[in-house]
């Protein structure tokens, strides 16, 4: 196994073009783009066959500040591995999962295409099947309008009074437009998902890297109200990582919804095959935005989630920790 300035980018892209699991999150853009910011940390790791990889993977590290945070130490892996075949990809994953052990509680792969076909893989390495669901939008081959059309009817009418009263989306031109976005999302995560939040300082490189990042702004009067932070693969797929809009700002006017139209024209005007909404919560459980998300017509999957505990009682002491802590922010 290589790692980090041992793998030739060369090597790299070479796999991702032969890959149809391929995303931006297994990119060299992306790991450079998370090693640039502040509090954030990606790995990398390949097989080396001759003068090319056989298989490669981009684990995500997140440890937060504090005594919560070095009990839920993570290694997140978005998408899927790389890989040419089920041998190769084993053998890497069994190196990565030894590599990152004493470094993680767990490892945990957010599947944004079905694996079922190396499911013996992950089930010869320990982890675990979690069924996770999600909504993909299918772009090709439907112009917006058809698009549009296939919404459900509320979401439909409000995104139409939301243009009748002037409100529209576009691209961010400037900084100060992405940091006014970023205190929209900064206020929704604080006083209603309660969860962590990347510094500003992610948002600004993304902004920054328009290869693999786009940022739609919603305006109404010369001011942004809502928007999506997206990153995205040419030819491959959008991801709408994060969006939000003012809370109660006009009884005609949903920001949110022309942020997600908004990144859906950018996307279809740019050649991305679809948009992944980023997932719609543990099958069978209560998810928030679920049927939000669905009704914008995507379709539901259902690619799962791949866990590994690499350290169990550490893991069960973070559990417990974060029980508390979310009853005490309620």
């Amino acid at each position: 196994m290589i790692k980090g300035k041992q793998i030739e980018k060369k090597w790299w892209l070479d796999l991702m073009n032969d890959c149809a699991e391929r995303s931006v999150f297994q990119s060299p853009a992306y790991f450079e783009l998370i090693n640039e910011t502040e509090g954030q940390r990606a790995v990398v790791f390949a097989l080396q066959e001759g003068e090319a990889c056989s298989a490669l993977v981009v684990v995500t590290i997140y440890q937060s500040k504090g005594l919560s945070g070095f009990f839920s130490r993570r290694g997140i892996i978005y998408g899927a591995p790389l890989f040419r075949d089920a041998t190769s990809l084993e053998s890497l994953m069994k190196e990565v999962t030894k590599e990152l052990a004493s470094q993680c509680i767990y490892l945990e792969l957010r599947n944004y295409f079905s694996l079922s076909k190396v499911a013996h893989v992950f089930e010869n390495l320990n982890f675990e099947f979690i069924p996770y669901v999600n909504f993909e939008l299918d772009l090709t081959q439907r112009s917006l309008d058809d698009l549009l059309k296939a919404m459900k009817y509320n979401r439909k009418r409000e995104i139409r009074l939301s243009y009748d009263e002037g409100a529209f989306a576009r691209c961010a031109e400037s900084i100060e437009e992405v940091k006014s976005l970023y205190s929209i999302l900064v206020d929704l995560y604080n006083n209603r998902v309660k969860l962590p939040l990347p510094s500003f300082d992610f948002f600004k490189n993304l902004f920054d890297n328009p290869k693999i990042g786009m940022v739609i702004v919603v305006i109404h009067n010369e001011k942004v109200i809502g928007g999506a932070f997206n990153l995205y693969w040419p030819g491959s797929g959008i991801y709408s990582m994060y969006y939000c809009g003012l809370r109660d700002y006009h009884k005609k006017i949903f920001p949110t919804h022309l942020a997600i139209v908004g990144t859906i024209n950018w996307a279809q005007q740019n050649g991305c095959e679809w948009l992944d909404f980023m997932g719609a919560g543990k099958k069978g459980e209560e998810y928030g935005v679920r049927k939000y998300k669905e009704e914008f017509g995507g379709k539901l999957t259902e690619h799962g989630r791949y866990l590994l505990i690499t350290q169990p009682l550490m893991y069960k002491i973070g559990q417990w920790g974060l029980k508390i802590l979310a009853r005490m922010k309620s």
